[in-house]
């Protein structure tokens, strides 16, 4: 690359680097004027892109650590509702065993004999396995 006959002297220019990458492309369109107008629009341009690329950058940069932190939390939120399931679980069995035992021991509310129904449901399941079973024995 020569201007003028004389060779440009690469290793000490001492404009950035994206002002030497725009020198340069002057320089091979023929155009070496630093002043030139179209030289600095293409370095604002640049200057621009440059900018809006350190943006999304540090975008990127802040939502990856957003993600993180949202899946951490998200995974502490279903290890408690794996807990609260589970006990949700525990509290309706004991609930059933409860509504059972007042049905058995006749302490089950009158007004809706909630657990004498539960009682007799639960005597008339056991009643039919065991009818199976019997049945199952006669076979054999």
């Amino acid at each position: 690359m020569q201007k003028n006959g004389a060779p440009i002297k690469t290793f000490n220019f001492p404009l950035s680097t994206i002002n030497y990458f725009i020198y340069l492309c002057s320089v091979m369109s023929g155009k070496a004027s630093i002043e030139d107008k179209e030289f600095l629009e293409r370095k604002a341009l640049l200057e621009r892109i440059a900018k809006g690329t350190a943006r999304l950058i540090a975008d990127n940069r802040r939502l990856k650590s957003e993600v993180e932190r949202s899946e951490a939390a998200r995974e502490k939120l279903r290890e408690e509702n794996r807990r609260l399931v589970l006990e949700n679980a525990a509290l309706e069995r004991r609930a059933a065993v409860r509504d059972l035992a007042a049905g058995f021991s006749g302490e089950a509310r009158t007004a809706d004999r909630h657990g004498t129904k539960i009682a007799r449901a639960r005597v008339n399941r056991l009643m039919r396995e065991v009818d199976r079973c019997i049945a199952l024995l006669n076979k054999e």
